[in-house]
């Protein structure tokens, strides 16, 4: 079998660092196996595989180097990026077939933007459920630790922002949480005064650190706005850059 996949860096900044995942056009049915396969050859945390669609433009499949997850984000902007730059796509608007549902998709000659659905919030978890996963210590008392989904759940956790690097996650004890709770991994953050920064954990999925994430940063927005501005609207912008575009043959 040989699949001719692209490698794209979404969340990069001056064309340095950012979030590389997998693309890969299908041009005819593969096997989750051979997805799997080609995620790990790959060797990124996520890969997008994109296909025809019924119901949207686009269908969109991402996997994890062990599994198929309902949604990615910096895998859907890096690859409309790609698109855009293969001429696959022009400035308009289009919509996605996930697993997470559809998902509108805006194209503009520099940007991308994705929509994501409105977060969903689950269970509250105690502070004491994380001691083996991660020092307790650093936890924020003011915010809650909750289970929150914008089309895959990850507990979120706030921490002092000073802690955040220093933080030595234990990845069993996250993998074994994360299976508890029926959730991706773990997503954690710290606010300061100008910046809200995050590490996020995905050990159950392969993933024990992703260098950036899409479709778990939004929820944190939501917690955040919520306990700053109550029931009030907020706005809140990702700007996304391509960071580079290379082929890769499998």
């Amino acid at each position: 079998m040989k699949v001719k996949a692209y490698i794209a860096s979404a969340f990069s900044k001056d064309n340095a660092g950012g979030n590389r995942a997998g693309i890969i056009f299908l041009q005819e049915p593969l096997s989750v196996t051979q997805k799997i396969a080609i995620v790990k050859e790959l060797g990124f945390s996520e890969s997008a595989f994109i296909s025809n669609s019924e119901q949207a433009d686009f269908k969109f499949e991402y996997y994890t180097p062990t599994s198929e997850v309902d949604l990615c984000g910096h895998a859907t902007i890096a690859s409309f990026t790609l698109m855009r730059e293969l001429g696959k796509v022009v400035p308009n608007r289009y919509t996605i077939e996930t697993k997470a549902g559809i998902i509108p998709i805006e194209v503009q000659p520099k940007r991308i933007f994705m929509k994501q659905q409105p977060s969903e919030f689950f269970e509250k978890i105690e502070k004491s459920e994380l001691s083996e996963a991660i020092d307790i210590s650093a936890v924020n008392d003011n915010f809650d630790i909750q289970v929150v989904s914008k089309g895959g759940k990850d507990i979120l956790v706030p921490v002092n922002v000073n802690d955040l690097n220093v933080l030595n996650p234990n990845w069993q004890a996250i993998a074994t949480l994360s299976e508890q709770y029926g959730v991706i991994g773990m997503h954690v953050f710290g606010l300061s005064e100008t910046d809200i920064v995050c590490r996020n954990f995905a050990p159950l999925y392969g993933i024990n650190e992703e260098s950036a994430t899409g479709t778990s940063s939004v929820p944190w927005r939501a917690i955040y706005t919520r306990k700053r501005f109550g029931d009030k609207k907020s706005t809140f912008f990702i700007k996304v850059l391509i960071w580079e575009v290379l082929q890769k043959s499998l």
